[in-house]
């Protein structure tokens, strides 16, 4: 059978297919799956039929009938001239044909079939598909054009940036320096082209090159540089790029030896086998683009195949980490995987530092960056690191019972210094720990997740930042600080929390559901940390409060609860999806009392939306959807508070090509904010409007 499927594959590929108009046999029927392919052997005259001109479909061929077959697609490959054949079949194609030849060898000559010259001819194809395969050329071209404008309401504090996408956390207006920038519009245009190359018949080679061009607004921060098409790693504005104008850059080199699958890339490059308790990368701080940008660098990764040890593959680093840090940031380390059976083994390092510039420092926000403001002296006060080292290993074990039911386990350790130099901070080195447990099994035609993490307030405590950007807060995750980031997942490993979470998926015919929970308590209280004797922790929620009795410390832990659901369903026939989901946390921590009323939280962050979409063609699909965000209660003291934001969307996407296509997207903002009194708002009212337009071509 594995004979006869390739006779058919082969035929097809290199002679060419014709139309279906009737069946060639008596016996199979217009209706038969097969009809196209069995029609074009017998066209092709590589097919004939019984005397009593039938096809007998259903019987087993014997191999001399097979053997025919070979022998009249050989003679149809004699009178192909060899540019034609080249450009229907693979070297891989040659190849099995080379193959099922010499399996019939015996037959073929006593047919009369000369052997010795198809194979003189394969040979010669062979050739030159060889050389047409050597080098291959891809790309693409990527357009993005937008305008976005803000119109402040009567509650609007004019002269600094608070109007926000609180979904994501991205501003929607910038402060110049001048004044408000209320509005602002660009056209941003990125190009790849990758030049593939056989180099040897052991190794294969890859040059990628990447240009970037921006007209219109080029502040760093500005709507070019923030809401357009995301640069190449070289040319990213928060890495010397001024913002604007064209620029070209050779971003990767890659290199692979094929026997032992040894991989090298210089440039640009996305990590495979770390984990994201111990690694995630840099979040992406652009709306449009990827969620986490390229490491640059170096990177060789591949298999240890060693004796017995075939089964285990690493990943060797080394990066330069974006930062706001004067004197740069790098970052070098590896992984290990194993896997054999019902066991899978990960084991990380990394080590993270800034490079030497004595006496300067990060600079901080407003709040301390590990939580709030801290009763210590000198700069870790106002959060400013100085020179930072961090050497962070993890392992993760695995253990899969069946293929539907497994326990994960993964425990990571990170010491960290936050000024290596003394010269900001003399508390020397700090440790901390993540412990996360999560067992998966499918239930009630389903899957449920039970987990329980712990991480420690001075794990990874690395500090990061976005220079020039005013991102806030995003009110769906609570586990970020305006502007900076650290370098593991804090979405699902956020800092000083202990606890328990739940989550089931339940997929049907005409669509699913997903429902989650979890309760997180503050690992330790806030003002048992953020001091002189342990200053290194980061609590991005709860912080210290500030009334007179601030530097006596929160002695009350903070809880916090989130519950959600998901329901997705496909409309049949008309392929109209639609995705409803909802998202609540509840903040809750005691007052206490050596902090007079400034430190209580009581507090609920809701979010929900419903997004649709309608594929009206196979080409054109159209989109639309509501978001609510809302935040209401008390935090950090302040009574009152009640910010509601709700985001429309609207979009249409056609597809010229399967690989162009052209996207309008229009959003707009409404956000109110009642909280009370009037000095104590955070946002203020506004209503603004985004508008992009998206051209890709792939090529």
């Amino acid at each position: 059978m594995k004979n006869v499927a390739f006779i058919t594959l082969a035929a097809i590929l290199l002679l060419g297919s014709a139309s279906v108009l009737a069946a060639p046999f008596g016996d199979l029927p217009a209706s038969h799956w097969a009809l196209d392919a069995v029609k074009t052997l017998a066209e092709k005259g590589l097919m004939e039929g019984y005397p009593d001109s039938s096809f007998k479909g259903e019987r087993a061929a014997t191999r001399y009938e097979l053997a025919m077959a070979v022998a009249r697609v050989v003679a149809k490959i004699e009178k192909i001239p060899q540019p034609d054949l080249s450009k229907y079949a693979t070297k891989a194609d040659l190849e099995a044909l080379r193959r099922l030849v010499n399996e019939f060898r015996n037959e073929l000559d006593a047919l009369g079939v000369r052997v010795g010259a198809v194979e003189d001819k394969l040979n010669a194809l062979e050739s030159r598909v060889t050389e047409l395969e050597r080098v291959r050329i891809r790309g693409s071209f990527e357009t993005v054009g937008g305008t976005m404008g803000v119109t402040p309401g009567n509650r609007y504090p004019l002269g600094v940036v608070s109007a926000y996408d609180f979904t994501t956390g991205r501003p929607l207006s910038f402060n110049t320096g001048g004044g408000q920038q209320l509005g602002n519009t660009f056209l941003s245009t990125a190009g790849d082209l990758a030049v593939n190359a056989r180099l040897s018949d052991t190794y294969q080679g890859e040059a990628l090159f990447r240009a970037y061009n921006l007209v219109g607004d080029r502040q760093a921060g500005g709507a070019g540089s923030y809401w357009g098409s995301t640069p190449p790693t070289l040319s990213n504005w928060w890495q010397g790029f001024p913002g604007g104008g064209f620029n070209a850059t050779l971003d990767r080199i890659w290199l692979q030896e094929m026997r032992s699958e040894t991989q090298l890339a210089l440039g640009s490059y996305n990590l495979n086998r770390a984990e994201p308790f111990m690694l995630k990368g840099e979040p992406n701080p652009t709306f449009y683009g990827p969620n986490y940008l390229p490491w640059y660098g170096g990177v060789i990764s591949g298999p240890l195949n060693y004796k017995h040890a075939n089964y285990i593959n690493y990943e060797l680093f080394a990066s330069r980490v974006a930062s706001q840090y004067p004197g740069g940031t790098l970052m070098w380390g590896g992984t290990v995987t194993s896997d054999w059976g019902q066991w899978k083994l990960n084991l990380g390092f990394h080590r993270a530092f800034n490079e030497g510039v004595p006496g300067s420092f990060v600079l901080g926000p407003a709040m301390n960056p590990w939580g709030s403001l801290a009763p210590i002296a000198g700069a870790l006060a106002a959060g400013n690191p100085g020179i930072q080292d961090q050497k962070l290993m993890g392992v993760k074990v695995q253990y899969d019972f069946t293929p539907a039911r497994s326990l994960k386990v993964e425990l990571g350790s990170s010491t960290y210094d936050p000024d290596l130099t003394r010269v900001q901070a003399t508390i020397g080195a700090k440790t901390g720990t993540l412990l996360r447990g999560r067992f998966t099994s499918d239930l009630w035609k389903g899957n449920v997740g039970v987990e329980y993490l712990s991480v420690e307030p001075t794990y990874d405590p690395f500090i990061l930042g976005f220079p020039g950007l005013a991102i806030t807060r995003n009110w769906a995750i609570w586990n970020n600080l305006p502007n900076f980031y650290w370098l593991h997942d804090t979405v699902t490993y956020p800092h000083n929390r202990e606890g328990w979470r739940l989550d089931y998926a339940h997929p049907f015919n005409w669509g699913g559901f997903n429902i989650y929970a979890a309760s997180l308590q503050q690992k330790t209280a806030s003002g048992l940390l953020n001091t002189t004797a342990n200053p290194v922790y980061v609590e991005t929620v709860f912080t210290n409060g500030l009334g007179a009795g601030a530097a006596n410390g929160v002695t009350n832990r903070g809880q916090m609860t989130n519950i959600g659901a998901s329901v997705y369903y496909t409309f049949t026939p008309s392929r109209l999806r639609g995705d409803l989901t909802y998202n609540s946390w509840r903040l809750d921590r005691g007052e206490d009392a050596a902090i007079a009323g400034n430190d209580n939280y009581a507090a609920t962050s809701d979010i929900w939306g419903l997004q649709l979409n309608y594929p009206t063609t196979d080409k054109i699909n159209l989109e639309g959807g509501y978001h609510s965000v809302g935040f209401r209660g008390t935090a950090g003291g302040v009574p009152n508070l009640s910010l509601q934001q709700g985001v429309i969307n609207v979009g249409v996407s056609y597809a010229i090509t399967p690989a162009a296509g052209v996207a309008v997207q229009y959003r707009t903002f409404t956000t109110k904010d009642d909280t009370s009194p009037v000095g104590t708002f955070l946002y203020g009212d506004s209503t603004a409007t985004q508008a992009l337009v998206r051209l890709k071509v792939n090529y």
